[in-house]
């Protein structure tokens, strides 16, 4: 559908060959449509629609090019995006589409009652696995508290409502009322500034989506705002100190790592839907201060130099546990 409205649009007022019903209302559109710095923006299915869209149009063989031969996608911008496979019955082959070579940004709202599996996550997961050669393309998570599933837009006004979803989250919205101002003004302002970002070239626009620069106030002051921000998954820049995807206890490297005092386990993120990605699930009973786990990526004695790299980025995740009473974890990375 995305792909045959584009395919309308150029052959209307970019090749000129307009329909006279429409002419006399659109015809100040004639030639002022540029494909080829296009920008795509889907909601719920439509997000994983637009980015299956983006796929096809690459796909060897197929239509499209010969009908919009000259588009250019520049940037893609899900909310709450769904993850479905694509199936192949023929060959009995299951896959997902990713955004692989565009610059891509997922907003996940976490009171969502609908996607209540946050799948928009899942591409982010699998690309920044892929570790691509020769790529600046953004890939990022923008995940808003209090957020549920419908109120980011303004026509959309049935609210989405599951209280086992949203625990200890602020809500940003009533589930009597129409719409949510303040869902409505954060996916403005994201969204806005992504595709200035990317098709106008404002890159210090960008900078809303990389956790290094901090939140603009208006949104901070709203509710807390989590980003995950990879500036490009190149393999020319950026190295893996650990995926936890080896055996427990082995670092990716394939040297051994170091534990004290703490159990760790190496686990699948997500195996209902066949994500490769994995985490360690690392847990202690004894408060001491020698209780830590050492990534070992090098061989001992040697070390690596990192000085060229501008951060050290880590993804960490504190669990509901019964020894967790506290509101808070004592953690430290030395």
């Amino acid at each position: 559908m995305v792909l045959r409205h584009l395919s309308l649009l150029y052959k209307w007022f970019h090749q000129g060959e307009m329909p006279s019903k429409i002419q006399k209302n659109l015809s100040e559109l004639q030639g002022k449509i540029d494909f080829s710095n296009v920008g795509f923006l889907g909601h719920s299915r439509g997000g994983q629609g637009v980015r299956v869209a983006f796929n096809l149009y690459k796909e060897p063989g197929n239509p499209w090019v010969s009908l919009i031969p000259e588009l250019n996608v520049k940037a893609i911008y899900e909310i709450g995006a769904t993850d479905y496979p694509t199936y192949i019955q023929q060959e009995h082959l299951m896959f997902f589409y990713d955004a692989d070579g565009v610059a891509w940004n997922q907003l996940l709202p976490l009171c969502d009652a609908d996607v209540m599996s946050a799948a928009g996550k899942n591409p982010f997961e699998r690309m920044a696995l892929k570790q691509y050669s020769g790529t600046l393309d953004q890939k990022s998570l923008v995940q808003v508290s209090g957020a549920n599933h419908n109120f980011f837009n303004t026509e959309w006004e049935v609210a989405d409502e599951n209280p086992n979803i949203c625990i200890n989250q602020k809500k940003l919205y009533n589930p009597t009322d129409i719409g949510s101002k303040k869902q409505q003004l954060i996916a403005k302002e994201s969204v806005s500034s992504f595709f200035k970002s990317h098709m106008l070239g404002l890159k210090t626009l960008n900078n809303h989506f990389n956790p290094l620069s901090p939140l603009p106030s208006n949104l901070k002051r709203i509710t807390q705002i989590d980003r995950d921000y990879l500036g490009s998954p190149g393999l020319e820049n950026m190295v893996i100190m650990d995926d936890f995807d080896q055996e427990t206890g082995i670092n990716t490297s394939g040297h051994t790592n170091i534990a004290h005092n703490i159990h760790i386990e190496h686990k699948p993120l997500n195996p209902f839907i066949r994500l490769k990605q994995r985490y360690a699930q690392i847990d202690w009973s004894i408060d001491d201060k020698d209780s830590f786990f050492e990534s070992v990526w090098s061989s001992i004695g040697y070390g690596r130099d990192i000085s060229t790299f501008a951060t050290l980025d880590f993804r960490v995740h504190r669990t509901s546990h019964r020894y967790n009473s506290s509101p808070t974890t004592n953690f430290q990375i030395l």
